[in-house]
């Protein structure tokens, strides 16, 4: 099956692209109710039900989030919206900006970005900034592909397989 190009610019371009140029300033992980604790986000292993908001200035968020997409081939994938997927009452946010992980790229100005995946279903993005990347998407307990976990990781060439397929870009789909 081929990409689907509307839905993957329904699905992630339209939010991401005005992000490209931007200092990102918080990043939350916003989990679903009862699921984490501040102590849990901090595991470099952590994946999530929720979501992960990325607040880039002046106040432009996105909200990367495991989405059902009808269209892919696979049963879930990566999304990247401007509204929030999980409504309040259903999540609980915890401030991730000052974890390992997050802390090199707070301040910095997001270069561009890479949409992968697998089955033409984007899985994970890839946030470029000037001095490394760090992975975003969806998946199962910390692997990515198809699931209902959202997380993030350092762009380490450790997780990924090689297998991926590049979908789209801040240069516009593949």
């Amino acid at each position: 099956m081929a990409v689907n190009r509307n839905l993957l610019d329904d699905r992630i371009l339209k939010a991401l692209e005005p992000a490209v140029g931007r200092r990102l300033v918080q990043v939350l992980y916003c989990c679903l109710k009862d699921e984490a604790t501040e102590k849990d986000i901090a595991d470099p292993e952590f994946y999530l039900g929720g979501e992960i908001g990325l607040i880039f200035e002046p106040d432009y968020r996105v909200w990367v989030a495991w989405d059902e997409n009808a269209g892919w081939e696979q049963h879930f994938s990566v999304s990247a919206l401007t509204d929030r997927t999980f409504g309040e009452g259903a999540v609980q946010c915890f401030e991730a900006s000052s974890l390992e992980l997050w802390v090199p790229f707070i301040g910095s100005e997001l270069e561009g970005f890479e949409i992968l995946g697998w089955e033409d279903a984007p899985d994970v993005i890839r946030l470029v900034f000037a001095h490394a990347a760090v992975l975003v998407g969806s998946g199962y307990q910390g692997r990515f592909g198809d699931g209902d976990d959202v997380f993030a990781r350092a762009d380490t060439g450790r997780y990924l397989d090689g297998k991926e397929k590049k979908l789209g870009s801040s240069e516009g789909v593949a």
